[in-house]
């Protein structure tokens, strides 16, 4: 591979996700940026991930709902995607592919479940209260009504 392809490997690890930002073809001004797959293969992303690059640098002064560009970005990924993801899997297990039908598959070849009913409780009832309680007061944190 090219310079920048080994240097890139190098610095990954093992880890196959690393990102590394620079210009693949050595003329300044390139800002995509750069991954190797777990194919070993050089590939490019653009745009947003160069954007967030910026973030306190040239875009320190963007301020979406008042937040820096990063911390925007932030905020929509932790504190509204992941929970809301967390709901779903939630409510997922409960209504569509059933508790019963998590718990067979964890006791598949005859694994036992040791804690079966605590996660029964658990995905059912906790989980998806807790969880929109955690999203309820990130977004309220935002809009100034709680402080955290």
């Amino acid at each position: 591979g090219t310079g920048l392809q080994r240097a890139v490997k190098l610095v990954a690890g093992g880890i196959h996700q690393t990102i590394g930002i620079g210009g693949a073809d050595g003329r300044s001004g390139n800002s995509k940026l750069l991954a190797v797959g777990s194919n070993g293969k050089l590939w490019h992303r653009s745009r947003l991930g160069s954007l967030s690059c910026l973030g306190y640098g040239p875009l320190a002064d963007v301020k979406i709902i008042g937040m820096q560009f990063l911390d925007f970005f932030d905020f929509l990924t932790n504190s509204i995607m992941m929970p809301i993801a967390a709901l779903c899997i939630c409510l997922f297990v409960r209504n569509r592919m059933t508790v019963a039908l998590a718990v067979q598959e964890v006791e598949q070849d005859g694994h036992r479940f040791h804690r079966r009913k605590i996660f029964e409780f658990m995905i059912q009832y906790v989980c998806p209260v807790f969880v929109v309680i955690i999203l309820v007061s990130s977004v309220a944190n935002v809009l100034g009504l709680i402080q955290m």
